[in-house]
């Protein structure tokens, strides 16, 4: 038995001594070198548990470690099925080809009764394992791409690895990934991996139900700086371009100290990342670049999914809030109720509330319920609170229904509603209902009798100033709230909406309508009716508008 075969055999079953020891990469310089784990890699190793789910940063050799994970559970277990995903279909000529890499290395190894290649295209590989010459069984890995329309031939997918899964086309949920998850046996892995590409993906909802506990995989996060090549120490060639970093020291940003300092970090981190944030940017400039650094190496869990643009309000503000955010506490027919509805001593209601619809095409976009009070603080300034949120897929008829009803548990609220195209429908239902919102021609001064929020070019910039302006000041604890404020983001200057505004909309209206102030031209609101009140008697904040 030669000294590769021997090797061969006390390695099997444990896959990271196995490919330390039989196998090689290339590293930079294109040198061929044993494959030694670095920290990532080798905590990637002892932290699986077979449903798995990775956030990390770039070019740190993830998806080498795991193809060759895999692919030696292929070769050294007959009857393993393994499929790999990419998310384009160039990718897989690359994923491809490291199959290829390891397989050939090993396979030169002259190791006795090693599986040979029976079928081997540009998509599949098929092993044949031979005893005295008769095929006792094979194994197969299967390269798909999630833009196809089916993930491979197997009955069984033993191993099912989805790479960068937060780049694949929404179809290929429907079209790979349920399929093949539904094949995978209970004793079988599913590795899902990515760099963040902002949370509009089922990689990231996949992550977040992950790290919360809510699914059946396991959340794993990896910052950049634990890799040990993403630094640049003094000498280095690259200290050129960033030259103020040229000395032991050197001045740190707010933001760089911070991370220093959190992190353990040295200069030479800080070095590396302001190199590297020029790079990004040159390439981002340059139309080469689909991310940002932030995206491509992530520091954290949050900021990283939010750098596909730059946020159009405040990011700190919305980090803060979104700090606060944990589930609600009680829930009544899909309500999340944070802030029920209260009474003083005497069972009046000390507080006035508001319930906002903003409604949506059932079956098409969502419709969402907001409530919403106000408080004073002891500088008098406005305190907005976020008390509760239902949010689905209801038609006109069941919007209104909740809504009404979620009026009467919080003291007959007044109700707001968006009027604009399918609002229309709920002006109807609740055009006898009371208290409830009527506009104000502001250009006469006059009240109307047009019950909803209109929203227009006017109206809408409007809107979403009272979201900026109140932001500050936001009690809010609801996570889908946070995660609609990021989806507004800049580009090019000008505003884009990259996911969900439903319940982002009910906000922005509760505000427009709670603190009416002039907008030029257009209609602007006023506090809804309710019995007993007239001249003498005004709405708490109703607000006379100026031109």
């Amino acid at each position: 038995m030669t000294t590769a075969e021997q090797t061969f055999r006390e390695l099997i079953g444990n896959k990271r001594k196995f490919i330390e020891n039989l196998l090689v990469v290339e590293n930079k310089a294109r040198q061929r070198v044993p494959f030694i784990y670095n920290p990532i890699q080798a905590d990637v190793d002892a932290t699986q548990t077979g449903m798995d789910i990775w956030v990390k940063p770039s070019s740190i050799g993830f998806s080498t470690e795991r193809i060759a994970n895999r692919l030696v559970d292929t070769l050294t277990n007959p009857g393993t099925n393994t499929v790999l995903v990419a998310y384009e279909d160039f990718i897989t000529e690359r994923l491809l080809s490291k199959v290829t890499f390891f397989y050939s290395h090993l396979a030169s190894l002259g190791i006795p009764g090693f599986p040979k290649i029976v079928h081997n295209s540009t998509y599949e590989k098929t092993f044949e394992f031979t005893v005295n010459g008769i095929v006792q069984s094979t194994s197969s890995i299967y390269i798909a791409s999630a833009r196809s329309k089916t993930a491979g031939r197997a009955e069984v997918i033993h191993h099912l690895l989805l790479d960068e899964h937060a780049f694949y086309i929404p179809q290929a949920t429907e079209n790979i990934i349920a399929p093949a998850m539904a094949r995978v046996p209970p004793e079988g892995t599913v590795d899902s991996f990515s760099t963040p590409n902002g949370e509009e993906n089922e990689f990231h909802n996949w992550y977040v139900e992950a790290k919360t506990g809510k699914s059946i995989f396991t959340a794993h996060f990896y910052p950049w700086f634990i890799h040990p090549e993403y630094v640049i120490h003094l000498g280095d060639s690259r200290i050129r371009t960033i030259s103020e970093t040229d000395k032991e020291e050197f001045s740190l940003t707010g933001d760089e100290e911070k991370l220093m300092f959190a992190n353990s970090l040295s200069f030479s981190h800080i070095r590396w990342r302001r190199w590297m944030m020029l790079v990004m940017e040159s390439l981002r400039k340059k139309g080469e670049s689909r991310t940002l650094f932030p995206q491509e190496f992530p520091e954290d869990d949050v900021s990283c999914f939010l750098s596909t643009g730059e946020m159009w309000y405040d990011y700190e503000f919305i980090e803060a809030i979104g700090k606060t955010c944990y589930d609600a506490p009680s829930k009544i027919d899909n309500l999340n109720i944070w802030y029920p509805p209260e009474r003083n001593e005497k069972g009046v209601p000390p507080k006035q509330y508001l319930v906002i619809i903003d409604p949506g095409q059932e079956k098409i976009t969502q419709s969402s319920i907001g409530v919403m009070t106000f408080e004073k603080d002891e500088f008098g300034n406005t305190i907005p609170i976020w008390c509760a949120r239902d949010a689905g897929w209801y038609s006109p008829e069941v919007t209104w229904d909740k809504a009404t009803k979620i009026s009467d548990y919080y003291h007959r609220a007044e109700i707001v509603w968006e009027a604009n195209s399918h609002g229309l429908a709920i002006s109807v239902l609740g055009k006898n209902r009371r208290p409830i919102y009527f506009r104000k021609d502001i250009i006469n001064d006059i009240p109307t009798m047009v019950p909803g929020w209109l929203t227009t070019p006017s109206t809408k910039p409007y809107m979403m100033q009272q979201v900026t302006k109140y932001l500050p000041n936001l009690v809010c604890h609801d996570i889908e709230l946070v995660r609609q404020l990021r989806n507004f983001r800049k580009s090019g200057g000008k505003l884009e909406i990259v996911g969900l505004d439903d319940i982002h909309d009910t906000l922005a209206i509760g505000l427009a309508v709670h603190n009416p102030n002039p907008i030029h031209r257009g209609y602007q609101g006023r506090t809804g009716w309710k019995p007993g009140w007239g001249k003498k008697n005004k709405p708490k904040h109703s607000v006379k508008l100026r031109r």
